[in-house]
């Protein structure tokens, strides 16, 4: 992640802390065909932890999705959240200790590419909403080591959307971005102008490259006319082997 990328992240969720939620869910809505915590439940789902797994969620930004987690499972899980914004980090515990889940949810301030753990630590792995933020594949890398083999990973994420493909978007698209760089605003900035909004083929690529066989992949288009804005999906994987 370049020092611009890094700042215009960082002001940007430090900034969102106290609203990200609100602020998600209505954005949410002109990417999708289905609500944010609708799409919060479907990621928690797609990771089907068995009774007692130790799960990881990368970025866990407000706990939105740890606390959905536990209470779709109960009791059978813990989760370990980690986020790399103390801002975000303390929102969380807040939102944690309401919900009366601090014996199910831990948090940390972690880096998403060095996670401070063991390897094959943990037997579920999840993140959502955040990976477009970060340099994806040395974060895949990382969850990777620390998920055992024959474990699930599960991200949901943007992808590019066709639009940006077409002779119109190739000619629009770039160089509009590169001009969010330069926004007063943080949300442009760090959305607009350094996230890393990948086509599903380059995301199966790198998900394959280190060790991971996709089992369940789905896009969440908004209706109607072709998007301009990233389309949601979640993907699931299991770990297979070491990274090649």
């Amino acid at each position: 992640m370049t020092d611009a990328r890094t700042r215009a992240t960082r002001s940007l969720f430090d900034g969102w802390a106290s609203t990200y939620d609100d602020t998600v869910r209505e954005s949410f809505g002109q990417m999708s065909c289905i609500t944010f915590d609708d799409y919060l439940a479907r990621v928690a789902e797609a990771l089907a932890p068995a009774p007692g797994a130790r799960l990881l969620e990368v970025a866990v930004g407000t706990a939105a999705l740890a606390i959905t987690m536990v209470r779709r499972w109960a009791s059978s899980v813990h989760v370990v959240g980690v986020d790399a914004n103390p801002h975000m980090l303390d929102r969380a515990r807040n939102n944690v200790a309401m919900a009366g889940l601090n014996s199910s949810i831990s948090l940390r301030e972690a880096d998403a590419a060095d996670l401070p753990f063991a390897d094959a630590f943990f037997d579920g792995v999840i993140t959502s909403n955040a990976l477009h933020h970060m340099d994806v594949g040395a974060v895949l890398t990382s969850m990777a080591r620390v998920l055992r083999p024959g474990g699930r990973l599960v991200v949901g994420d943007f992808l590019e959307p066709p639009r940006w493909r077409s002779l119109l978007g190739r000619l629009v698209v770039p160089p509009f971005r590169f001009s969010m760089r330069f926004s007063s605003d943080p949300a442009r900035r760090a959305d607009g102008g350094y996230a890393t909004i990948l086509p599903w083929e380059r995301w199966e690529e790198m998900l394959a490259d280190r060790g991971f066989a996709v089992e369940h992949h789905v896009d969440f288009p908004a209706e109607g006319s072709p998007q301009w804005e990233p389309v949601p999906f979640i993907v699931a994987a299991r770990r297979t082997g070491a990274a090649g």
